[in-house]
């Protein structure tokens, strides 16, 4: 008896794991079609910007999908912080380092992104004459080049690279934000939410609140880049609490998403604020702080539809998992094509050069993605470049911090040393301290 009952308790086990396992595979794949969707809003959104006599043609009713695209970002940030807390829930909290975490977040940010970026910087040295300072590019390099729009030291070598400098101020407080998700749920909710409807209110930049504020830091805190980052922070961590919601108890959660009562409130909902937002654009009013809401009402939404017609997530796979390297290269083909079209060839810029360039934009960017993500992987796949990427990453977060203090124009006699000083510091921690033993070694496949 005790033989049986052991059986069929290992029984139970082996099929409970076969649903969790199941269970976040349709999850991963329903993640997927969402970063494709989230992408592909992100390239609409450039299109109606970039390409305005298109958009001219357009009525106002029809042109306001071009902006609603901007979304897109917003739901980039919210899958990001709810991925990333289910996928230390499914590999497990015992088994989680946050040395291999950020070693993993390093090689998959910085690789493509050092590609594009060198790939921008011939672009402009050859078509434009362009030369950038050597700080500049360090802190371009390092990702973080949006984090203080008023020193010197800091510009961006490509505009759209500020969202990396969002991404990755997220991953660096990620720690702190899941400690709080595990520690208390409840509360770490209730506060978030607090704090971001305390946003909302000191956001208006007529507000007396606002006003005494900028006064009394004699900073202008209201510009659009800070607005654009204290937006998707609160978005991260509103990611961050739904995937602890959907991660716990082995993804049972899931399941509430996909029923179809919860599926028809959720598109009540959707549908009303869409038509809020619809109104409100439509009267002149652009309510930028409707966003998160949308986002965290949509999302799950989604997840019911993908589910519901699950074989429609086998046609955004390519955009899916290629949405990152479609997001680094998207603004540079545009940038190329009209450089070559406009400033080199000297075509005026009507319908027919718009739809032409358009035409070949959609087409060039995805193939561009798929190179990129090609290349990317065989550098990865030389297992002993893997140390030296992280080294290098970790020397221009430290060079670009320290440039955080120093507000005057560095020139290279100060840049040069500062940066060979670290440069030498974590190569020596590196060969003689065991750096990388502990925090740059591979780390082993938990199964």
């Amino acid at each position: 008896m005790k033989y049986i009952k052991n059986l069929l308790e290992s029984h139970q086990n082996l099929s409970q794991k076969d649903d969790i396992s199941e269970r976040y595979q349709r999850f991963s794949m329903i993640c997927n079609s969402l970063r494709a969707i989230s992408i592909l809003l992100i390239v609409l959104f450039h299109i109606g910007t970039w390409f305005l006599v298109i958009r001219s043609y357009f009525p106002i009713y029809i042109a306001m999908i071009f902006d609603f695209g901007n979304i897109g970002l917003d739901f980039f940030i919210f899958l990001s912080g709810m991925l990333l807390v289910v996928n230390i829930l499914q590999r497990g909290i015992e088994n989680h380092k946050w040395s291999d975490w950020y070693k993993k977040r390093v090689l998959r940010i910085y690789p493509a992104y050092w590609l594009m970026l060198i790939i921008i910087m011939i672009f402009y040295l050859l078509f434009f004459g362009t030369v950038f300072n050597f700080h500049v590019i360090l802190i371009n390099l390092s990702g973080f080049q949006t984090n203080l729009i008023y020193n010197p030291n800091f510009s961006s070598i490509h505009f759209i690279f500020w969202f990396l400098t969002i991404i990755l101020s997220c991953y660096l407080l990620f720690p702190i934000i899941f400690y709080g998700i595990r520690k208390n749920f409840k509360i770490t909710t209730i506060i978030t939410i607090a704090l971001y409807l305390l946003y909302i209110f000191y956001s208006d930049i007529y507000s007396k609140p606002a006003l005494f504020l900028e006064k009394s830091l004699n900073f202008e805190l209201y510009n659009g880049t800070y607005m654009h980052f204290i937006f998707r922070f609160f978005e991260f961590f509103l990611g961050a609490l739904f995937g602890y919601w959907i991660g716990k108890d082995n993804m049972k959660n899931l399941d509430i998403l996909f029923i179809n009562k919860i599926g028809l409130v959720f598109f009540i909902f959707v549908t009303s604020i869409f038509a809020f937002f619809i109104f409100s654009y439509l009267s002149g009013d652009y309510y930028r702080w409707i966003f998160p809401y949308i986002t965290f009402l949509t999302i799950p939404f989604l997840f019911y539809v993908f589910n519901r017609f699950f074989k429609s997530n086998n046609y955004l796979e390519f955009f899916g998992k290629r949405s990152y390297e479609i997001f680094l290269c998207h603004s540079f083909i545009a940038l190329f094509l009209f450089a070559i079209f406009l400033t080199k060839l000297l075509l005026p810029n009507n319908l027919i050069l718009n739809l032409i360039i358009l035409s070949l934009f959609i087409v060039l960017i995805f193939y561009f993605a798929y190179l990129l993500n090609k290349m990317v992987n065989i550098m990865l796949k030389k297992q002993k470049w893997n140390p030296f990427f992280v080294l290098f990453a970790l020397s221009l977060i430290i060079f670009t911090f320290i440039s955080f203090f120093i507000f005057f124009p560095m020139e290279l006699y100060l840049s040069i040393p500062i940066y060979s000083s670290i440069v030498l510091i974590l190569f020596y921690f590196y060969k003689k301290k065991g750096l990388g033993k502990n925090i740059l070694k591979e780390p082993k496949n938990k199964k």
